[in-house]
C-alpha cells in the first residue's frame, strides 16, 4: 500500500510521462500540472488539473474490520481512490498546436495505460517534497482510462473557473489509488504448532427411532430407546434429547441405544446425534457433525402398586339403577405432568373409546390426575390416559383360547 504522498505523486508521475511526447510535438510545450485559474499557465502546452477525487467502488470496504474489540489494531485502515484529471491544451490554433498536444496524449495514454514503477521512483526522486512517496510498491497499478464527458459536463466542469475561456480538453480517470496509515499493527502470536485434519464428508442421518425391546413396545420415560440410520458412529458419538446431551450405551454405524431420562415429558421429544472431533493441541472435543432432527412419542403410564395392580381408585360414585353414574376417578401416572399440558382420561370397552373426559386442571406438577366423569353407565372399563396426544400403553389379551383375545384387559376399573 503506498503513503499520503501518492496522490501528488501520480500527478507528478503523469506530467514527467507526458512532458517528451509534448515537446517532440510541438516544439517548447511544457507540461503543467495548475489550476486553471493560476498564473503561469504555458502558451503552448499541456496542463494536468485533478478536479474530482472518489471513493473506489469495489474496494472502498476492503479494510473491514480494521480493530478488535479491545481497540487494538488488526489492519492498518486504508482508503481506495479514484483520481478524475483534466487535460487542457495550448497553443496556436494557426497551427493547430492544441490539436497536436491532444492527440499526442492520448495517443501516450492509450499505449501505455498505467504508470510504470520504474518511471515512478524516478520522479519522486528528483522531487524534495515526493522523495518520500512509496506509489511504486503499491500492489495495484495506477491505470488510466477516459471519462465519457459530455458538452453539458464539461461545459459545468469549466464554469467554476471564474473568467476563464474554454480550451480544448479531455478527463480521464487514474484507477485505483489506495493510501494506507502509518500505526503500527500489532503483531499476532507466533504459530508454535500445526494441525491438520482430513475427514470424510458423513454427516450421520436418522430413520427411526423405537423402543428397544421391539417396534411393539410403548416408549416410556427411563426405557431404552434404538436409534437406527446412517454413519451414526463418529469419534465421539452423543445422543440430544431435547438439547440435553447424553452418552448413548452403544454405538454401531447403523444403530445407538440410549436410556431415556425420567423427567421427560409424556408427548412430542426430539432426539439427534452429534459427532464431535478432538481437534487442537492438547486435543479437545470439538463439535462436528450433526445428524437431521427426528421426533417421537413418548408414551405415559400408568403406574402399577404393590401386586402388579394398577392404582386406578373411583369414588363418589353417584346414581343407581339404570341411571347413569357421576364419579371421581384418580390415576397415578409418569412422567410428571405439568400444568400446561392437555390431558384426556378415556374409557374403553371392546377397545373402543366410548367416553372421553378431561382431566381437572393442575397448578403444580403431578404425578396424579383427577378426572370427574358424569353420564357414564355402570360397568367394566379400560382406562387410557391421552396427554398431548400420547397415548398410555394397555395390556393386550395374547391368549388365543381366551373370549377376549386381542382385546385390551387392563388396566380396568368398574363403576358400580
Amino acid at each position: 500500500m503506498a503513503n499520503h504522498l501518492s496522490i501528488a505523486a501520480v500527478t507528478a508521475t503523469l506530467k514527467d510521462v507526458l512532458q517528451g511526447p509534448a515537446e517532440d510535438s510541438v516544439t517548447g510545450a511544457l507540461v503543467t500540472a495548475l489550476n486553471p485559474d493560476e498564473d503561469g499557465m504555458p502558451d503552448r502546452g499541456v496542463n494536468i488539473f485533478l478536479y474530482q477525487v472518489e471513493h473506489n467502488s469495489s474496494l472502498r470496504n476492503e479494510d473491514l474490520m480494521t480493530r478488535s474489540s479491545n481497540g487494538g489494531l488488526l489492519q492498518k485502515p486504508k482508503v481506495a481512490l479514484d483520481l478524475h484529471y483534466l487535460f487542457s491544451f495550448y497553443g496556436s490554433g494557426v497551427t493547430y498546436e492544441p490539436q497536436r498536444l491532444l492527440g499526442v496524449t492520448t495517443r501516450e495514454l492509450h499505449a501505455k495505460p498505467f504508470l510504470e514503477r520504474d518511471r515512478i521512483r524516478d520522479t519522486v526522486a528528483d522531487i524534495t517534497e515526493l522523495v518520500e512517496s512509496n506509489l511504486a510498491d503499491e500492489l495495484e497499478l495506477v491505470k488510466f482510462s477516459p471519462l465519457p464527458l459530455n458538452l453539458e459536463e464539461l461545459s459545468k466542469l469549466w464554469s467554476i473557473f471564474f473568467q476563464k475561456t474554454y480550451n480544448l480538453s479531455v478527463a480521464y480517470s487514474a484507477s485505483v489509488v489506495i493510501i494506507e496509515t502509518d500505526d503500527e499493527v500489532q503483531s499476532g502470536k507466533p504459530v508454535r504448532e500445526r494441525n491438520i485434519y482430513t475427514i470424510p464428508l458423513q454427516p450421520p442421518h436418522i430413520d427411526s427411532v423405537a423402543a428397544d425391546a421391539g417396534p411393539d413396545v410403548a416408549i416410556t420415560a427411563g426405557s431404552d430407546i434404538s436409534i437406527t440410520g446412517r454413519h451414526l458412529k463418529g469419534e465421539q458419538t452423543v445422543v440430544k434429547i431435547n438439547g440435553e446431551e447424553l452418552i448413548p450405551g452403544q454405538v454401531l454405524a447403523n444403530k445407538v441405544v440410549v436410556t431415556l431420562p425420567g423427567d421427560l415429558l409424556a408427548g412430542v421429544n426430539v432426539v439427534q446425534i452429534v459427532h464431535y472431533l478432538n481437534m487442537g493441541t492438547p486435543a479437545l472435543p470439538h463439535r462436528g457433525f450433526e445428524s437431521n432432527a427426528k421426533a417421537f412419542m413418548l408414551q405415559p403410564r400408568i403406574v402399577q402398586g404393590p401386586g402388579d395392580i394398577y392404582q386406578i381408585t373411583v369414588d363418589n360414585v353417584t346414581g343407581s339403577g339404570p341411571d347413569p353414574r357421576d364419579a371421581d376417578i384418580s390415576v397415578n401416572v409418569e412422567p410428571l405432568v405439568i400444568p400446561r399440558q392437555k390431558v384426556f382420561l378415556e374409557l374403553l370397552q371392546n377397545s373402543v373409546v366410548v367416553f372421553r373426559f378431561a382431566a381437572e386442571e393442575r397448578e403444580t406438577d403431578t404425578s396424579t390426575l383427577d378426572t370427574h366423569v358424569v353420564g357414564v353407565d355402570a360397568g367394566s372399563y379400560i382406562v387410557r390416559l391421552r396427554i398431548d396426544d400420547a397415548e398410555s400403553p394397555v395390556e393386550i389379551d395374547t391368549n388365543p383360547m381366551s373370549p377376549t383375545y386381542l382385546q385390551a384387559i387392563e388396566p380396568a376399573i368398574v363403576i358400580p
